[in-house]
């Protein structure tokens, strides 16, 4: 069941999106991308609206989480450009969750105690936390502490931490590697949810035929090329 706060802040989400969704979040021209001597992405121009998401698909080495990390402003080692539109989102900044976690999970911390610290807002910290840990199926968990997870609710537990942070982009570096199919599904479902409620999520992943159906882009990389196509 949704509650009426929740019922009211997607109706003003849905709202903000309508607005928004005519212009450009993200615009890239000619852009190449280089880790170390290596052009690993080449020539690539595409522009993203908001609410969708962004597959981008490809072996080990193939520069995904190099491309994420420039779009994060994380990696200069790179000609051409891209920029961002943040004009129409209320929460202008981006949400990354890197490839391997920064979270010792031997610390002596409850669940619930990670995710709060994604809130940003104090006011609304209690809600966010609650609304995070129920859609990622972790309330029952909410307790426990984050060395007894198995790798799927640990997994989620990181997702529900970035969800608390109540942000409209973010950028995701392989995050159902080495989990469970129900934690597989569970993340996927919800970030399918999200970006129908004007959310925008980059996707880097090996999952192609898992994933790519619920996106509108994807981003194909292999062996220093690029294929850009669109739903």
């Amino acid at each position: 069941m949704i509650s009426s706060a929740l019922k009211s802040k997607n109706n003003s989400n849905n709202s903000q999106y309508a607005e928004c969704s005519n212009f450009d979040l993200l615009t890239v021209k000619d852009l190449s991308i280089y880790y170390g001597c290596c052009g690993i992405i080449q020539n690539l121009s595409f522009s993203v609206k908001p609410g969708g998401i962004v597959s981008v698909v490809g072996g080990n080495g193939s520069g995904k989480s190099t491309f994420l990390k420039t779009l994060a402003g994380m990696h200069d080692h790179f000609c051409g450009g891209f920029s961002w539109n943040l004009s129409c989102n209320k929460n202008a900044a981006i949400g990354y969750l890197p490839q391997h976690s920064e979270v010792n999970r031997y610390l002596s911390i409850q669940v619930q105690d990670v995710v709060a610290m994604g809130v940003r807002s104090k006011k609304k910290g209690n809600f966010f936390v609650e609304q995070a840990l129920e859609c990622l199926g972790l309330t029952k968990e909410a307790n426990r502490y984050i060395g007894t997870l198995s790798g799927g609710q640990f997994q989620r537990m990181l997702f529900a931490r970035l969800f608390a942070m109540d942000l409209d982009i973010f950028l995701l570096d392989e995050p159902f590697t080495s989990i469970d199919e129900v934690s597989q599904k569970i993340l996927i479902e919800q970030l399918f949810i999200r970006a129908k409620q004007g959310k925008t999520f980059f996707l880097a992943h090996h999952q192609d035929n898992v994933v790519t159906p619920y996106c509108n882009h994807t981003l194909k990389l292999s062996s220093g090329s690029c294929c850009w196509s669109s739903i």
